[in-house]
C-alpha cells in the first residue's frame, strides 16, 4: 500500500505542474537567484507598457549557474494585458526605474529572489505579480 500511495502523490505532483503549465492565469511562486534583468523601453516594446518592462531570469545557482528557474516580466501601466497580464500588476515609471535599481544591486551581491508569476491567455506570456527579496 505505501508503494500506491507514493505512486499517487508522483501522478498527483506531475497532474498539478502540467496543470500550472497548461492554463493560462495560473499563479506559481519560485525562489532563485537573479541571473539577469534587463529594461526595455517603451519605443521598441510598447506592448509593454508607456514607460518600458524588465525582464527577470532567476536560476537555482548564483552567477547564473544551476538551472533556469523562473523569466518574466514587469510591465510598466498602459501594458497590453495579453502581454503583460491584468493592469493591477502594471507599474509606475518610477516605480519600474526603482524595481531595476534594487534587482540590479541585489544580483551585485548575489541575492535571491521570490517570484510569484502567472501566464497570460492568449499568449502564454509569464508576468509577474509580487517580488520578494530575501538574503543569499
Amino acid at each position: 500500500m505505501v508503494r500506491k500511495t507514493r505512486l499517487t502523490r508522483l501522478v498527483t505532483a506531475i497532474a498539478a505542474f502540467t496543470l500550472f503549465v497548461s492554463i493560462p492565469g495560473s499563479v506559481h511562486a519560485a525562489v532563485g537567484y537573479i541571473c539577469r534583468v534587463s529594461y526595455r523601453n517603451s519605443n521598441t516594446h510598447p506592448a509593454f507598457g508607456q514607460a518600458g518592462s524588465l525582464f527577470v531570469e532567476t536560476y537555482s545557482q548564483p552567477n547564473c549557474g544551476g538551472t533556469s528557474v523562473e523569466g518574466a516580466y514587469l510591465c510598466s501601466s498602459g501594458g497590453n494585458p495579453e502581454w503583460c497580464g491584468p493592469a493591477q500588476y502594471h507599474m509606475n515609471g518610477d516605480e519600474i526605474r526603482t524595481l531595476l535599481l534594487a534587482l540590479q544591486a541585489h544580483a551585485a551581491s548575489a541575492g535571491r529572489v521570490s517570484l510569484t508569476t502567472a501566464r497570460t491567455d492568449p499568449g502564454g506570456v509569464v508576468y509577474v505579480r509580487h517580488v520578494s527579496f530575501l538574503g543569499n
